[in-house]
C-alpha cells in the first residue's frame, strides 16, 4: 500500500478520531480488523483493474474479504463510519473489470447472505455483554436483565444462556481474527 494513498488515509484518520473507543473495547477492536479489510479491499482492487487476469487470480481472496468483512459487520451493527455499497453497483463493477455474470452473482451473494449463526442483532449484544462483563463484576442474569430482547417482564437462566452463548461465540469469532479477549481489559 502507498502510504500517501489520501484514501487510505483519510479512512484511518476518520477511525482514529473515533477508535479505539476505551468504553467499548472489543467493537474497537472489530471495528479494527473490518478497517484492516477494507483496506486490503481497497489496495487489491485498484491494482487488477487493469487486467483481467489479476482480477480472476484475486477472485477467491475478493471473496474471502467480502465473507469476513460481513461477518465482521454483524457484529459492529449501525456504524456511521461502515456505508455499505448496493449490490447494483458492485455488481456493475466487477462485470466492467472482467468477470462474467456467473462470477459477479457468486461474489455479490456471498457478500450479502447472513451466513450461519446468530441473528446480527444478538451479535450486537453480545458484544456489548462481553464489554459489560469485561467492565466488572456484572452476572449473566444481571447482563440478561439489560439486553435480552425477549420481551419477557423477568429474564431467566434461560435468557442469560443464551446471551453467554452468544458471546462464547463471539469470542471464538475474536480468536478467529486473531484477537485474544483476556487482552482486551
Amino acid at each position: 500500500m502507498d502510504p500517501l494513498d489520501p484514501a487510505i488515509a483519510g479512512m484511518w484518520d476518520t477511525y482514529h478520531a473515533h477508535y479505539p473507543d476505551p468504553l467499548r473495547p472489543v467493537h474497537s477492536a472489530l471495528m479494527e480488523v473490518y478497517m484492516r479489510r477494507f483496506e486490503r479491499l481497497w489496495v487489491i482492487v485498484p491494482a487488477a483493474s487493469v487486467d483481467p487476469a489479476e482480477w480472476h487470480a484475486l477472485f477467491p481472496e475478493l471473496q474471502e474479504l467480502a465473507e469476513e468483512m460481513r461477518e465482521l459487520f454483524s457484529y459492529l451493527g449501525d456504524n456511521p463510519l461502515i456505508v455499505p455499497t448496493p449490490p447494483g453497483e458492485c455488481g456493475q463493477y466487477l462485470i466492467q473489470q472482467g468477470f462474467s455474470f456467473e462470477e459477479t452473482e457468486s461474489s455479490i451473494q456471498a457478500a450479502s447472505r447472513t451466513g450461519p449463526g446468530r441473528p446480527p442483532s444478538v451479535r450486537v449484544r453480545a458484544v456489548t455483554a462481553l464489554e459489560m462483563k469485561m467492565a466488572g463484576n456484572a452476572s449473566w442474569r444481571q447482563i440478561a436483565i439489560r439486553l435480552c430482547p425477549c420481551g419477557a417482564d423477568h429474564h431467566d437462566h434461560a435468557c442469560a444462556e443464551r446471551i453467554r452463548q452468544a458471546v462464547n461465540d463471539l469470542q471464538n469469532a475474536l480468536r478467529k481474527y486473531g484477537i485474544d479477549p483476556a487482552c482486551l481489559l
